[in-house]
């Protein structure tokens, strides 16, 4: 079926689109006039042009589907122009030929002209029939939006749930472009999702290339889970219809946005691990996240993007480009599965084979490296072009693989090197610079104490803010030295020294 929408589109545009107007312009004299007439000529047949060619790319990116004057639209669009009217590319062709009758006022033009918007206008509504037979909502639809003509207080209102933004679409378009210049990606995708069925992926959140990544991949429209701080931050994240959600508490406003969307069978994108790993290395996944594939009920595709980690590591501002990405999608999981934990963890941690090659550089690895793994000295780590050093006894480390520094990564942990309380820095907290000390239960900044028994959360914003959640309130500084040293470190003290089993952490919680 869909190979006959794809012929008949492209006789579509060669016979309504080309040939019936060339029968007019064939007649139009030579040379440039601009009187009023011929203007609004070519403002019609401009403003007809780009609104046909919107409607057509709002069904595509909606639905999939190639929105046709020649053929019943089989899935019910709700978005951009048909949140107005049912049939704007038909309207937006009649404002075209307005604009061409225009540009040559002669009765065989009028004549060929009403004849043919006749002959569309009763196309388009003896296909009416067989769609409002096809989908169940159409009739219902009817009675909500005008066929042709938009009239006020008729039309669907814009939600993000079922309507497709005009962001998401210049942004998927942009992406299309960008991610094909910058990275090189190629795409490899296991199995097939019936048509109109929703789908969870699940991506393995490395890199900020993740998302542009997605948006090559993907045309039709998703939502992705956001964390509400970067959405309030970035408000283009939003309006790409990206879903804020809560970090660490129960988020029922994100929980209904994620159902609705489901429910009209968009697609949702989630990362398990609710942060972007430092590494390379798959982070913790609550319990929760599973819990919530399993209640949303709808297949999950595991998505790997091997080659971002060496491209734009979280430690580092320097984005590179002219590297390579492979798009991974894994085969759907039905979430009834018992083992769907399973499958989904042995996709997200097969082999990265670009994990072999050293990163393109090792500027601002003291942010990941945030103490010697050789003599245990923190702060001591300086990165180069080709490798990075430390200060105070000399070691250095020349182009080491991703996966070598995932293993000096792992050795300079507090569960496998001691630190030396009280640990020393400088902070920036409540807009002022002060001495800041970590202890084995508790946080000192300036003069104000922190006991670790009343942490709840942690995470890191924007590489280099950390925000602990408190009992009544939240703790939130930029520090000098390393944001993942200060995690790392209270993390392991309040898991292991206070005894904090139900504490989340990137590497120590018994509940993922």
């Amino acid at each position: 079926m869909e190979h006959i929408r794809i012929i008949l589109f492209i006789v579509e545009v060669v016979f309504f689109w080309i040939l019936i107007p060339s029968l007019a312009f064939f007649q139009i004299e030579q040379g440039y006039d601009y009187s009023l007439t011929n203007v609004f000529g070519y403002i019609f047949i401009s403003v007809g042009i780009l609104l046909a060619f919107y409607s057509a790319l709002v069904a595509y990116v909606q639905r999939g589907q190639y929105s046709l004057m020649l053929a019943y639209n089989n899935r019910l669009i709700t978005s951009g122009p048909y949140r107005f009217i049912r049939h704007p590319v038909s309207t937006g062709y009649m404002i075209y030929l307005t604009g061409i009758f225009c540009l040559n006022a002669s009765y065989i033009t009028f004549a060929i002209l009403i004849s043919t918007a006749a002959f569309i206008i009763s196309l388009q509504l003896i296909f009416e029939r067989y769609s409002s037979k096809r989908i169940s909502e159409y009739d219902d639809y009817k009675t909500r939006v005008p066929a042709f003509v938009p009239f006020p207080g008729k039309k669907i209102p814009f939600d993000y749930s079922y309507s497709v933004p005009l962001m998401f679409i210049l942004m998927n378009l942009l992406m299309k472009f960008v991610i094909q210049v910058a990275a090189f990606p190629a795409i490899r995708k296991k199995g097939k999702i019936k048509k109109d069925t929703p789908v969870i992926y699940a991506i393995q959140h490395q890199t900020h290339y993740d998302g542009p990544a997605m948006y090559y991949a993907l045309t039709q429209y998703f939502r992705p889970v956001g964390t509400a701080l970067y959405v309030e931050k970035l408000p283009l994240l939003r309006k790409m219809g990206t879903i804020p959600v809560k970090r660490y508490e129960r988020d029922m406003r994100a929980m209904k946005g994620i159902m609705s969307t489901l429910r009209n069978k968009f697609n949702i994108i989630i990362a398990p691990e609710a942060a972007r790993s430092w590494d390379g290395e798959r982070l913790c996944i609550r319990k929760e996240i599973w819990k919530l594939f399993r209640k949303l009920d709808v297949p999950i595709i595991p998505v790997k993007f091997n080659g971002a980690q060496r491209l734009w590591p979280r430690w580092s501002n320097i984005v590179q480009f002219f590297g390579h990405i492979d798009i991974e999608f894994g085969k759907p999981i039905d979430p009834g599965e018992d083992n769907v934990e399973e499958e989904i963890r042995s996709f997200l941690d097969k082999e990265d084979p670009s994990f072999n090659e050293p990163y393109r550089h090792y500027i601002g690895i003291n942010r990941l490296l945030w103490r010697c793994p050789k003599c245990g000295t923190i702060g001591s780590i300086k990165g180069r072009i080709r490798g990075f050093f430390c200060t105070e006894c000399g070691t250095s480390w020349e182009k080491p693989s991703v996966i070598e520094v995932i293993e000096l990564h792992k050795k300079i942990r507090p569960d496998n090197m001691e630190v030396n309380f009280p640990v020393k820095d400088k902070v920036t907290f409540k807009n002022n610079k002060v001495e800041a000390q970590i202890f084995k239960n508790k946080a000192l900044l300036g003069n104000q104490e922190f006991r670790f028994e009343d942490f709840r959360s942690s995470s890191i914003e924007a590489n280099k803010e950390n925000i602990f959640g408190l009992v009544h309130d939240t703790l939130r500084f930029f520090p000098a030295s390393s944001a993942l040293m200060w995690k790392e470190i209270i993390d392991h003290q309040i898991v292991f020294e206070l005894g904090n089993k139900n504490y989340h952490t990137y590497y120590w919680d018994e509940n993922c």
